[in-house]
């Protein structure tokens, strides 16, 4: 199903919540935007009687429309504004992952620190350049990524945690792969007027664990350019 805009019709503050609930789930679903729509006019005018005091009945009439629109505006926007989630992930602390792990990753960067790698960067191939521009884009980086010499699960709890915060209005899963007892991944985009504002990985296999959680407007092939780039070991730069 195909829409890009969903309209409410709202005649007064007490109509939005019976209204909200299904048009927003109609719209997390379809990536659609919502439009409130309050309709005002003039009071009917009797064709016969005295109309000496017209001109304060309208204006007494449109006074009260107008407090009645902003009642209704609040209505629609507030619990809007309330369940939107952040592109920032409030990362569970997998204290049992770190206590197992053999090798373990934990990046935590806000906008300054990549800014400024951004500055210090040189533009030597198409890659760096890339690197670069991501960098530029980028609010937040988070990563955590553990490796295990035996097989280990990510707790219930810490996966709970963070699948409560993906299920939110804003995210959307994009892909989930799963290969029976070998691995599991889901990508997952906060997406903002058809842009995407934030990414969201959770990789899980018997012997490793990993969350990415990246905040601004960055592509796939930038995505895989910057996790070479901040995982160190092997696959990184660092």
């Amino acid at each position: 199903m195909q829409c890009h805009d969903i309209l409410i019709v709202i005649e007064n503050a007490a109509a939005v919540p019976q209204r909200l609930a299904p048009a927003a789930a109609l719209a997390t679903r379809c990536g659609a935007r919502l439009t409130g729509f309050f309709a005002s006019g003039f009071p009917v005018m009797a064709a016969y009687g005295d109309v000496s005091g017209w001109e304060q009945l309208v204006d007494a009439y449109l006074d009260a429309q107008r407090r009645e629109a902003a009642a209704a505006a609040a209505a629609l926007v507030l619990p809007l504004l309330a369940c939107s989630q952040s592109p920032e992930l409030k990362l569970p602390s997998l204290g049992d992952l770190k206590g197992h792990a053999t090798e373990s990753v934990d990046i935590t960067l806000g906008a300054f620190p990549l800014h400024f790698a951004a500055s210090l960067m040189e533009d030597r191939d198409g890659d760096s350049a890339e690197v670069r521009k991501a960098l530029r884009a980028v609010k937040s980086v988070q990563i955590r990524s553990f490796r295990f010499d035996t097989d280990f699960s990510c707790s219930q709890a810490d996966l709970g945690t963070l699948r409560s915060q993906l299920s939110q209005p804003g995210w959307s899963r994009l892909v989930q792969a799963h290969k029976r007892n070998r691995e599991d991944v889901d990508v997952y985009v906060a997406l903002e007027d058809q842009v995407i504002r934030g990414i969201a990985i959770v990789a899980c296999q018997p012997r490793e664990f990993t969350i990415i959680n990246i905040v601004g407007t960055v592509d796939f092939d930038q995505l895989a350019r910057l996790r070479r780039a901040l995982t160190p070991g092997p696959t990184g730069t660092m």
